[in-house]
């Protein structure tokens, strides 16, 4: 399967690398949508639509139909290539005519999160992703149209229509109907000023919450293992490598804080999720939540569970959108979920032990979370409505493991962030830098300051010496440098 990454806002691919030596000199394709009608420009850019003549090509500054002079079976959806054409408009859309093209290398293809209503000229040619979308037509011209045009409405009641679509067939009926929900990753295109979709393969259309795979089988070299082919390992084994995808951080409460040791791989194989686990407390920060690495070491089942520990990790792709966590109750807690994270929702948590085991209950069942990391600053187990974790084991019991507060789910209101104390409130300032409470003003009529008051820093809040005052709010007071 292709998958596509869903993240930054307007950093729809990576930058631009330097040209190579034999490559033709290339501007931003910005510069080429700015120029004068007539004047040729040379561009690099991802291929975000391959339809017939024209070939939408996108970079870090924006995006451009590349209109060559022929059909070519050379270029496919995500290919990086070097365009060269004369700047023109066609219907209200920016491209180079006449265009010839070269093959090159260094872009990722990148679809940006948006809705309906966000869309834009400017993403005009760019690649987007418009997710719980419901189909409200399907116009084939009673079957005479082997590309039929697709209607969408989102929640908020906007269309769009996905012109020509690339849709999946089922027999002789279109696998999508009117009413379904679908998540759908196209270019965006314009007819005369009316934005639409555009896209190049059926998989570009999937039924709305579906799991993407985010590793292509040429990301799996030859010789390396698949992380269900490492999962399934038993015995200690030597020098293997194994692809898989960052989806999960977890370790331990250390100090009152957490402490990360462990890193989550998984990958969708055969439409089911499965997951490996790496022991990497030294080097854990360079795993990104995202990106698909190979890891190659020694697998050794600790407590029954097959990992490799502190392995040589190289990124294959980087940003790639991260395979969510899977919703379970506890009663599903067991092998189908070993190494792989997990949300389980209305909860009741129990008293909660750093060191040890903390029940978790919901109504199909309890097991125990084992050193987990200390809850949110404010809150109670009672707060705790639902928990994020990975499902482990040790010795053939199965338990949980998470690795940040925001892990626990609760019902409490967060502050309002950057609120600012009212008229009449009493407050404590804390200065950060002198690790101090500014407590009252000096009697320096000439230069009048705040002087400190004794005070220590305990649960990462200022405490100070008893006094008969009601307690009240504190803020952090950074000191500029």
């Amino acid at each position: 399967m292709t998958f596509y990454k869903l993240t930054q806002e307007k950093q729809y691919v990576d930058a631009t690398p330097e040209p190579d030596p034999e490559e033709p000199a290339t501007v931003p394709i910005r510069t080429a949508l700015e120029g004068a009608t007539d004047t040729e420009f040379t561009v690099k850019g991802v291929v975000t639509l391959v339809d017939g003549q024209n070939y939408y090509l996108q970079d870090a500054t924006g995006a451009i139909c590349l209109r060559l002079a022929a059909k070519t079976d050379e270029i496919a959806l995500g290919d990086t290539i070097i365009g060269t054409g004369k700047r023109a408009e066609f219907r209200g859309m920016a491209q180079l005519g006449s265009g010839t093209f070269v093959k090159s290398s260094g872009l990722t293809l990148d679809a940006k999160p948006t809705t309906i209503a966000a869309l834009t000229a400017d993403d005009v040619c760019t690649y987007v992703q418009l997710k719980g979308l419901e189909i409200t037509e399907i116009y084939d011209n009673n079957g005479q149209y082997a590309n039929p045009n697709v209607t969408f409405k989102d929640a908020d009641g906007k269309t769009i229509q996905l012109y020509k679509a690339v849709l999946p067939k089922n027999g002789d009926s279109w696998a999508f109907a009117v009413g379904d929900k679908v998540d759908v990753t196209a270019a965006v295109g314009t007819n005369n000023g009316t934005l639409q979709l555009r896209n190049t393969v059926a998989d570009e259309i999937r039924a709305a919450g579906s799991v993407n795979d985010p590793i292509t089988d040429g990301m799996i070299p030859d010789g390396a293992l698949t992380v269900k082919e490492a999962g399934a390992i038993t015995t200690k084994t030597e020098n293997v490598s194994v692809v898989g995808q960052v989806v999960y951080h977890y370790g331990n409460a250390y100090n009152g804080a957490a402490s990360i040791s462990s890193i989550i791989l998984e990958d969708v194989i055969g439409g089911e999720i499965y997951g490996f686990q790496i022991y990497d407390y030294a080097n854990h920060a360079n795993y990104k939540v995202g990106d698909v690495v190979k890891v190659t070491g020694t697998i050794s089942p600790y407590g029954g569970v097959p990992q490799m520990q502190s392995p040589a990790m190289e990124v294959v792709k980087a940003g790639v959108e991260a395979i969510p966590a899977q919703e379970i109750t506890v009663s599903q807690m067991g092998a189908d979920y070993l190494s792989e994270y997990v949300y389980i929702k209305d909860v009741t948590l129990g008293t909660y032990n750093a060191s040890g085991s903390t029940p978790v209950t919901d109504a199909t069942g309890s097991a125990k979370l084992f050193k987990g990391v200390p809850l949110p600053a404010n809150v109670t187990e009672a707060d705790v409505t639902a928990l994020y974790a990975c499902c482990s084991a040790y010795n053939g019991t199965y338990q949980l493991r998470n690795g940040a507060s925001t892990d626990y789910v609760t019902n409490v209101t967060p502050p309002t962030p950057g609120q600012l104390p009212q008229a009449g409130d009493e407050v404590v300032i804390y200065n950060q830098n002198a690790e101090a409470v500014l407590a009252e003003q000096n009697d320096n009529t000439d230069s009048p300051a705040i002087n400190k008051a004794a005070a220590t820093i305990a649960n990462r809040a200022p405490s100070m010496p008893s006094t008969p005052r009601t307690p009240v709010p504190w803020w952090r007071w950074a000191a500029s440098r």
